[in-house]
């Protein structure tokens, strides 16, 4: 530790730069190459389960995506699908955090029985919102049916209207724990000192918790609502798991599995998935742009 501190700031550049390159080799073989494959096929027709090469038709892919309606459709689902599922998951999540931060008789049971969704793996969760939305003995329908809500059953995951919202739904369930984890961790390292403060000047706990407690948690949430645009925007588990194709509930990677297996076209898929890459990186740039902004 002496030899390194006592080295200059150009060799202790050179030891850190010896340090990462081990980091970089492995993450350029593992996702640039990839990255930049696709970026190239994207501009050929190669074809899936093809021998021959694929020829080299410039950006005729992305003028094909353009013109393409699924594409189109696909969009605007998986715009709607993260405007609600983010929505929802942060209001939620921080109501959950609440309820497993604060003392009361079942915050022991509320910090238990809220891991269980995000515990349970994608597909199988899928599977049992399945079978509870069957208009065939499914439970929802059931209980809808009792309350006067529905006059026949239905089959909420294959509806043209509320399809893409019962899967919104779906992924609120499964992933609202990890947002509140996210601000419950946010809420533990506020310190104690400022709710004592509070208490002392007779401020309100509803108050405390909106002139208080969430400006100092804006980063937490910030954060989570970045991770979370990031799934949302490339979500297949869910929506493949629950419905498949459905036109409905097509999204962007949806799409894209949609012409790379199904017809076969792995110059297009690839095309889409560059323009879905430059999305999600073009929203990720917004989101931290604000949260720097509001650091300043």
């Amino acid at each position: 530790m002496k030899d390194l501190l006592s080295c200059s700031s150009l060799q202790r550049r050179g030891v850190g730069v010896v340090c990462v390159l081990p980091a970089i080799i492995v993450l350029s073989v593992t996702a640039l190459w990839p990255l930049a494959r696709v970026l190239f096929l994207s501009l050929t027709n190669q074809e899936l389960f093809s021998a021959a090469d694929g020829e080299f038709v410039g950006l005729s892919n992305f003028q094909k995506i353009y013109t393409d309606p699924l594409f189109t459709t696909a969009f605007k689902n998986t715009i709607v699908f993260v405007f609600v599922s983010v929505f929802l998951e942060t209001v939620l999540g921080v109501v959950f955090a609440c309820l497993m931060h604060y003392k009361h008789p079942l915050r022991g049971f509320m910090r238990a029985i809220v891991l269980i969704p995000w515990g349970i793996p994608t597909i199988i969760s899928t599977k049992i919102w399945e079978w509870m939305l069957n208009d065939v003995g499914g439970v929802v329908n059931d209980i809808a049916l009792r309350l006067g809500f529905i006059s026949k059953p239905v089959l909420l995951s294959a509806h043209p209207t509320w399809a893409l919202f019962v899967v919104a739904i779906v992924d609120v369930w499964k992933t609202t724990p990890f947002v509140a984890l996210m601000v419950l961790a946010g809420m533990q390292i506020v310190p104690e000192d400022c709710a004592d403060a509070a208490r002392i000047d007779g401020v309100s706990p509803v108050r405390f918790f909106f002139r208080v407690m969430l400006p100092l948690l804006r980063n937490t949430i910030i954060v989570a609502i970045v991770l979370r645009v990031i799934e949302s925007m490339r979500v297949f588990d869910v929506i493949y798991g629950l419905v498949g194709d459905n036109p409905s509930t097509l999204s962007l990677a949806v799409y894209i599995r949609q012409q790379m297996f199904s017809f076969q076209n792995l110059g297009v898929s690839s095309a889409a998935a560059t323009i879905l890459l430059f999305i999600v990186g073009g929203v990720i740039f917004l989101l931290l742009r604000l949260r720097s902004k509001r650091l300043t």
